[in-house]
């Protein structure tokens, strides 16, 4: 979204007659760039809002802090569909062929935003933000005593609101489609089902297969949250990530958020029995921010300084923490960190041992703590209730048993309570019904993107073993980071790989992780 940049001329004093001139002079390509910035800046208001909602709001303000982000969005939004932002949008359109190729792709993207905002009435959007405020804390408290009911009121308003907003945005097939092409421009339903159903009987078989294969165990220890504090800081910042730009926080649910490159935020979770349950969403964390600190500065507010789909952005955190964080030359470099910031626990394992660990497949209640193989049968199984959800197959009080029923069915575990269920991610609360399925996008990307990476780079994980992984990132900063909106996805992976989107690569690899045991 943009907004406008307007100098108020009527309190333009003599002095400031240069500041008038120059606005004057601006050619419209010039305007446009100004006036993305501008509203990118109220949007990174409304992000740190957001990010403090989830850090360090008390428990009693979601409702007046629903108040505050629905007055700045309402806003944002008013000014990005102004009369005036929308003429100057389209007089560019007009001129799409003599502008260059830069400012080609932020009016051709900038205009594909706009007429989906158009869409959806500002009060729609008050509405829709007051609610999402109201639902992340009915949500953490619903999580806290593990009781859906709690929950169950507030999901129901908002499976309505996202069913209004598709029929708003309107949709050829299913209302589903209009709310996933926010998170994954140009997919629809049937296109994730013909890669959904073949990957889930797939992944059937290799858990099948798993079950007599690697089962590696560590022994029982205390990891003291200090010293995981530490150890995700110093992997952090090996991997790449730039803490004079950058910080860690806790928060019940992982997430990453930027309000510019400059300032580029991620929060963990922290468990001391398993120091993997902090440093792997870590370093899945990170793979967004290095993707966002990544963006070319110049470009900020704009489509070229923005990333390309979530699919996209899945796939640089699944690349750091799958390909890289549970490579065998990881688990060498990992291995004397642990013993320099666990001294006390006479670690009885080897790095083999580590790594084996790392690349265990045993079917796991949360998805974030899940193994690679396994993982994708969780998004299959929320993109599914979701879907109904909006296309009104499935009622939310139905959602605890269908949830149960899918996990045995896929996973053959039980499902103890709500909180190890239907409650255990936050993305319903923010409204983001179409986003799960970009989880398992950015696996089938990130399988295809590093395939080519190391064919591009002799010996790529080799320097991994000694903490070097500049190789890596300086080849996704060059492809991919700072390419911005130029391409569609399956435009960025046929210019990389040679091919369009390939479930092949994902597939292969997933078999080698089974034959590690």
């Amino acid at each position: 979204m943009v907004w406008l940049q307007c100098c108020n001329i009527a309190r333009l004093g003599a002095g400031s007659r240069l500041i008038l001139l120059l606005f004057k002079t601006m050619t419209d390509s010039q305007r446009l760039r100004d006036e993305l910035q501008t509203i990118a800046k109220y949007g990174s208001a409304l992000a740190l809002l957001s990010w403090d909602e989830e850090v360090n709001l008390p428990p009693k303000a979601h409702a007046f802090r629903g108040e505050v982000n629905a007055l700045l969005s309402a806003e944002v939004h008013r000014r990005f569909t102004s009369a005036e932002f929308i003429k100057l949008v389209e007089k560019l359109s007009s001129e799409s062929k003599s502008l260059n190729a830069n400012d080609r792709v932020n009016v051709e993207e900038t205009w594909r935003d706009l007429v989906r905002a158009q869409k959806l009435p500002v009060k729609f959007i008050e509405n829709l933000t007051r609610l999402t405020s109201e639902a992340f804390g009915v949500w953490a408290e619903a999580r806290k005593q593990k009781n859906f009911k709690i929950y169950e009121p507030v999901l129901r308003r908002m499976v309505d609101m996202k069913r209004q907003e598709a029929e708003l945005i309107g949709f050829k097939v299913s209302p589903y489609d209009a709310l996933l092409d926010e998170f994954e421009p140009g997919m629809t339903s049937a296109q994730l089902d013909k890669l959904f159903v073949p990957l889930a009987k797939n992944l059937s078989a290799l858990i099948g297969q798993a079950k007599d294969r690697n089962q590696q165990t560590l022994p029982e220890a205390f990891y003291e949250l200090g010293a995981q504090t530490k150890l995700c800081h110093e992997v952090s910042e090996a991997l790449g990530y730039d803490f004079n730009t950058g910080r860690i926080d806790a928060s019940p649910h992982p997430f990453t958020t930027s309000f510019h490159q400059t300032d580029v935020r991620i929060t963990t979770r922290y468990d001391e029995n398993d120091f993997w349950v902090s440093l792997g969403s870590t370093i899945h964390e990170i793979g967004h921010a290095l993707y966002e600190q990544g963006l070319p500065a110049k470009h900020f507010g704009t489509p070229l300084g923005q990333a390309i789909s979530l699919g996209v952005h899945e796939s640089q955190s699944r690349m750091w923490e799958n390909f890289v964080g549970r490579s065998q030359e990881f688990s060498e470099y990992l291995y004397p960190l642990l013993k320099k910031y666990f001294p006390d626990q006479k670690l009885s394992f080897t790095s083999q041992e580590l790594h084996l660990w790392l690349n265990r497949v045993r079917p796991n209640l949360i998805r974030v703590e899940s193994d690679e193989v396994t993982y994708n049968l969780h998004i299959i199984l929320r993109y599914e209730i979701e879907k109904q959800l909006v296309e009104g197959k499935l009622k939310v009080s139905e959602l605890p048993a269908v949830w149960s029923q899918k996990m045995k069915d896929y996973l053959g575990l039980d499902v103890p309570d709500d909180a190890q269920g239907v409650l255990q991610d936050v993305h319903w609360s923010h409204g983001a019904f179409g986003y799960f399925p970009t989880y398992s996008l950015g696996n089938l990307y990130a399988a295809q993107l590093y395939s080519t990476a190391t064919q591009k780079i002799p010996d790529l994980a080799k320097g991994f073993s000694d903490g070097d992984f500049a190789k890596l990132l300086g080849w996704l900063r060059q492809n991919i980071h700072t390419q911005g909106r130029r391409y569609r996805p399956a435009e960025l992976l046929e210019k990389l790989t040679g091919e369009p989107p390939n479930p092949v690569y994902l597939q292969e690899h997933l078999e080698r992780v089974i034959k590690l045991g």
